[in-house]
């Protein structure tokens, strides 16, 4: 899961150059709207994010998992699937709804995991606690980061485009992204793979 993450990162840095941030970068490979493109950091950032939303609820509430007759059925039926409806979804409200990269982002990843969830109803609960775990990590790491660069939410970021709202300084967009990426990424690998919960820790 984290070397999917890491895959998609940096191309998903496309639409947030858009209209959400423009970071400065120590490796500047390519240049997006006139504005370097940090791909490096994006492919450790999802590296990273994307192994801790697939298991922090399983860690943390001592989870195993058991395996399913139809685990290859599930790849090969539902990854098409989920990546269709997800590319459609951002085509759609960027082009059409004319949201903003962040908020578009957002709703893709409602969308898939109420797709998941209606699959694998099982999942709730994974779902939702790993969104809200991954936005207390986000959180704890804004944090440590506002600490060592103050400062950068106003030089980075486009303000302007976005609610005003805000968390510790930090817009409050970040942790809805974090929410929604963690419920779609938390049961992905379950869902994927076919593979349900045991209900007892100590059954093997």
């Amino acid at each position: 899961m984290s070397s999917l993450f890491a895959i998609v990162a940096p191309f998903s840095e496309i639409i947030y150059f858009r209209d959400y941030w423009h970071p400065q970068t120590l490796f500047p490979l390519i240049y997006l709207f006139h504005y370097p493109a940090p791909i490096l950091e994006d492919l450790l950032f999802g590296f990273f994010i994307g192994g801790i939303a697939s298991v922090i609820y399983e860690e943390l509430w001592g989870k195993r998992i058991s395996s399913r007759r139809d685990r290859l059925h599930h790849w090969v039926s539902f990854i098409p699937s989920l990546l269709g409806i997800a590319l459609l979804v951002l085509v759609f409200s960027i082009k059409y709804l004319d949201l903003n990269a962040v908020y578009a982002n957002i709703l893709v990843f409602a969308v898939c995991s109420l797709v998941m969830l209606a699959y694998r109803q099982d999942l709730w609960f994974d779902s939702l606690m790993s969104g809200i775990l991954v936005g207390a990590v986000m959180f704890f790491a804004y944090v440590i980061f506002l600490k060592v660069y103050p400062g950068v939410i106003q030089r980075w970021w486009l303000l302007s485009n976005l609610s005003g709202l805000t968390l510790i300084g930090v817009p409050f967009e970040e942790f809805l992204w974090a929410f929604g990426m963690g419920m779609m990424a938390g049961p992905l690998y379950e869902f994927m793979a076919g593979l349900k919960f045991k209900k007892n820790f100590n059954n093997r």
